[in-house]
């Protein structure tokens, strides 16, 4: 039986949504001036574990920058600026990788 990590969540938890949302508020605020105008992101991913407990297992999200605050969901924005779409386990190995050296 493996040992959870403290510091770390699973992808696209709700831990993980409410951690996204705080990085992503306090980041912003202090890179503002540096932002050219709103932005937006989606994902969504297919084949997300059943223990999640997300609607037919596709686990999604989206981010949208307005140019003075972020709102970050749950939900698809298929209007976002950049989406991102696919398989669960796939993204998983592509965020692991991505975060491999962080302390």
């Amino acid at each position: 039986m493996s040992t959870p990590l403290k510091d770390r969540c699973e992808l696209l938890s709700d831990s993980w949504l409410n951690q996204a949302r705080d990085h992503l508020t306090r980041d912003l605020a202090m890179r503002k001036a540096r932002l050219s105008g709103p932005f937006s992101v989606s994902e969504r991913f297919t084949d997300a574990p059943p223990h999640l407990k997300l609607p037919n297992n596709v686990a999604q999200w989206s981010a949208r920058f307005d140019g003075e605050t972020i709102t970050v969901s749950r939900d698809f924005d298929a209007s976002a600026d950049l989406i991102v779409e696919g398989d669960y386990t796939a993204a998983l190995s592509t965020a692991q990788a991505i975060g491999a050296m962080a302390p």
